[in-house]
């Protein structure tokens, strides 16, 4: 916790930035900080991927990786549909084109 309190130490220069997949992360592993005003963690949420921006994020890695077509159009749409309604995860996305190659 200790670690968390040195941005806020006089003449600090330590900036801390954190990064989870889980909102409620400072709640569940750093309720400490909550309590002290001055350790406060602010939270930038970051919305999920919306369906066209899956397609293309897939298709963007599909044409570094070949110029040919690997799916076809339909299928990265299906897949970007149904990732997107779940979790707008484009590593999800990603990970299913990689098992179905």
């Amino acid at each position: 916790y200790r670690l968390f309190e040195w941005p806020w130490l006089t003449n600090s220069r330590l900036v801390l930035i954190g990064i989870a997949n889980a909102l409620d992360l400072t709640d569940r592993i750093l309720p400490r900080l909550q309590a002290r005003p001055k350790c406060k963690p602010e939270l930038l949420n970051f919305a999920p991927y919306s369906r066209e921006q899956i397609v293309a994020i897939v298709q963007d890695r599909l044409n570094q990786v070949s110029g040919e077509n690997v799916f076809d159009s339909v299928a990265v749409q299906f897949c970007a549909r149904k990732v997107s309604s779940v979790s707008g995860d484009a590593r999800k996305a990603l990970d299913m084109c990689r098992r179905a190659v």
